[in-house]
This record gives C-alpha cells, structure tokens and sequence, in this order.
C-alpha cells in the first residue's frame, strides 16, 4: 500500500501553498471555517508572506491547547465506516452546526449528503487533528501583517468566544464581528 494521506493541520496548510504555486497565485485571501479555520492558522503560521487576509470563521484558536480526544470525539471517530453508519453520525452531529431556528430538515439532509461523500479516512483524520493538535505560539503570528477578521457567532456550542479573544490577541491586525442567533455555521 502507499504512503497514507496526511490531514493534519500543518500538512493540509502546506497542501494549501502547493495549490496556490499550481494556480499561479503568490497571495490569496484565505477563508476557513471550524477545522478549516485551525488549519489556515497553521498557513499564516508557516506562509505568512502570502496572506492578503484572513478570515476565521467559527473557529478555535491554534494558539489554545485543544483539550484532547473526547469520548464524544473517538466515538464519531471509531464510528465512522458503511454508508449506513456515516449518516447515522451526521444525522446526529450536523444538526448541532447550526441554530435550530435557522435550518430546516432539508437543509440538514442536505449537508448530511455533503458529508457521505467524505473518505472515512479524511474523516477520522481531520477529527484528530481537530481535537490533538498541538498549539502554536502565539509569537508564530509576529511576522503576518494580513488583516484578520475573525467571525464568531451566538449561539456556537463548539467554538467559544475565549477563542475569538485569544485569536484576536495572536493577530497584530484583527477584529471581532459576532453574529447573532447563528449556531456553528452562519453562513
């Protein structure tokens, strides 16, 4: 078998670069939302010359130590295998991304069919990555002179807004806009 793929935070930002030299593109603004927040952290980190902007959206800050896998986190993590067993998961979790009040049961199937699509192995992977990777200095972020905006939102059971405060210290050019009466995923 062949090398296994990386979905860390650190490799999946330099994945990032690879594609931005294949496109052409020396900066970018980047937009990450939850996982995908923490893992252009890692980029602003490693590639600070090549941000235009940031954006963090709903996200934790990679400058706070995660707390570790959950009970919760490992059985979504061991969970994960048939189609069958997949959507059972997501019909449990992706409710929980959004304020109730702003989703319908088609928007969620919806996502749930978004989701089915994912490699059980991207899967587990980033969730680890999500909840055990380790946290960056805060002085890793010295050199990115990128504004940063950083998007929080009222009702998001999984990003506090400590993170929103410790991002926005990590950050020299940053600010805090809060959504109201969003969960998780406000866009």
């Amino acid at each position: 078998s062949g090398p296994r793929p990386a979905y860390g935070c650190a490799e999946l930002a330099d994945d990032i670069a690879v594609f931005m030299d294949a496109l052409g593109l020396p900066q970018a603004v980047l937009v990450g939302h939850s996982f995908g927040g923490q893992v252009i952290q890692h980029f602003a980190a490693r590639h600070p010359g090549r941000l235009l902007a940031l954006v963090l959206c709903n996200s934790v800050a990679a400058t706070v130590e995660p707390d570790g896998l959950t009970p919760e986190a490992e059985t979504r993590i061991n969970g994960y295998g048939s189609p069958a067993d997949n959507r059972a998961l997501f019909a449990v979790s992706i409710p929980r991304y959004f304020d109730a009040a702003n989703v319908s049961p088609g928007d969620v199937e919806y996502f749930i069919g978004i989701a089915l699509q994912a490699d059980n192995c991207a899967l587990r992977e980033t969730l680890i990555a999500n909840y055990a990777t380790p946290a960056l200095p805060p002085q890793q972020f010295e050199r990115l002179r990128a504004p940063v905006l950083i998007v929080m939102s009222t009702h998001d059971p999984f990003s506090p807004f400590e993170h929103a405060a410790a991002m926005s210290d990590a950050f020299p050019a940053s600010r805090i806009e809060v959504i109201a009466r969003c969960g998780h995923t406000p866009m």
